[in-house]
């Protein structure tokens, strides 16, 4: 026994040195995996695309296996575009519509695409607190405000001329933040278990579109309950919710192109708020910009679509058309032209370069149109617009008698932009109702 002894202490060295050897290596391998970039080094360009088909437009976008994947040219990089996202359906009704803007997501962000490593970073940065740039309260404002990253997404493939293609699969995430859209709409905390979540296993890409001055990437998310709300009894299958979230990221308007006007409290605009840090002499930092077209640029050119019924066309025509009297009389007699969404199959909506009149047909909370803005918010210059109409508005004006009538109403208890705005669009409703009810017991 004393003789093997020596043999054995070698022995156990020898297994505790491979053991520590191999723990060391390990270690190492996961310290080189957290001190870098985490993903594996990009394959060739054109190894990785070979036998695929692009689409090719702001950005190249490619398809394989199920996923989409984002080209970004080296002068790309670190640039401002502005990103918008919309739900491409809607639940006939219940606050979520296709096309419905403000929906938990502001009519526009600014995106940004920087690489650290073998990853893209995907960031939100900060546009509600300003400076001059390249002054102390710029770089004060900088430090100040955190930017937000959105993702980190590995880079699949790059080519010697700093083109690089990343995986655009963080979309199939809850950027939108739609489960908390769904808990605030139906209010699920009053319901145990009726709340939504995402259902990673049954979400998907959908279309993918690539135009000159912007792409669309559509996510096809499914949402889950273990208990629906009531509400949508003997209505829809409310377990497990299909949505399809449209995903817009354009090109946005070069700085210094556009005078951004200050807004006028005694008239109506859509304001473009931000807090100004250059003086601290003032009595108060926000600065509101009005939201506006830039008719000195272009004119503001709406697509009736064909979704529209043929005999509210002209109609739709003439109100867009009566605007130009007003611009008139500033020196643009048309600002605004109207034309039929024509029958071409490379025509597409989606392209943001056309704005349109969409009809929508919805069956509780109906009656109303509504315009989805998407402005620079770096300066309040409209990029794209878009009204939507919907079918009850008409019918309501179609209707030969209405049996009540509650003009009392408050905006009690509706919080937030969408919340308020459709408590508002029901006591006009309802207000409409009942003077009509009124003018015909007068008559």
């Amino acid at each position: 026994m004393r003789t093997k002894q020596p043999v054995v202490k070698r022995m156990l060295c020898g297994v505790a040195l491979t053991i520590a050897a191999f723990c060391t290596a390990q270690t190492k391998e996961a310290l080189g995996q957290s001190a870098g970039s985490g993903a594996p080094p990009p394959a060739d360009y054109a190894t990785f695309t070979k036998g695929l088909t692009p689409q090719h437009g702001l950005f190249t976008l490619w398809r394989k296996d199920g996923k989409v994947y984002i080209e970004v040219s080296k002068a790309q990089l670190d640039s401002d575009f502005i990103q918008t996202a919309v739900p491409g359906n809607g639940l006939g009704g219940f606050a979520v519509s296709p096309g419905l803007p403000y929906l938990q997501f502001p009519s526009a962000r600014i995106v940004r695409f920087s690489r650290a490593e073998n990853k893209v970073v995907v960031t939100w940065p900060n546009t509600s607190f300003i400076a001059t740039p390249d002054t102390p309260a710029a770089r004060a404002v900088a430090t100040s405000f955190a930017p937000s990253v959105i993702a980190t997404a590995p880079i699949v493939a790059q080519d010697a001329s700093g083109r690089l293609v990343f995986d655009a699969s963080y979309l199939l995430g809850d950027v939108l933040d739609l489960s908390d859209a769904l808990r605030f709409i139906f209010d699920t905390d009053k319901k145990p278990g009726s709340g939504y979540r995402l259902d990673d296993s049954r979400s998907y890409f959908g279309q993918s579109k690539a135009f000159p001055e912007n792409v669309i990437i559509e996510a096809d998310q499914t949402f889950v309950s273990a208990n629906p709300p009531d509400l949508f009894d003997n209505v829809v299958d409310a377990r497990a919710i299909q949505i399809d979230v449209k995903y817009n990221i354009a090109q946005a308007p070069s700085l210094g192109s556009y005078m951004p006007r200050l807004a006028d409290d005694r008239v109506g605009y859509y304001p473009n708020i931000q807090l100004q840090f250059d003086a601290d002499n003032v009595r108060e930092r926000n600065v509101r910009e009005i939201v506006r077209w830039n008719i000195a640029r272009h004119p503001m050119v709406y697509y009736i679509s064909n979704t529209v019924p043929v005999e509210y066309r002209q109609t739709i025509r003439d109100a867009l058309l009566t605007w130009n009297q007003a611009f008139a009389a500033i020196g643009y007699p048309t600002a605004v032209i109207v034309k039929d969404q024509p029958d071409d199959p490379a025509w597409d909506p989606d392209d943001i370069r056309y704005n349109t009149v969409h009809w929508l047909t919805l069956a509780y909370n109906g009656g109303y149109a509504q315009a989805g803005l998407v402005w620079d918010p770096r300066t309040g210059e409209m990029i794209h617009t878009s009204i939507v109409v919907d079918a009850d508005l008409m019918r309501f004006g179609n209707l030969e008698g209405i049996y009540y009538a509650d003009p009392v109403r408050t905006l009690t208890g509706a919080s937030g932009f969408a919340a308020s705005e459709a408590a508002y669009a029901a006591d006009a409703k309802t207000s409409a109702a009942f003077g009509l009810s009124a003018l015909w017991a007068s008559d």
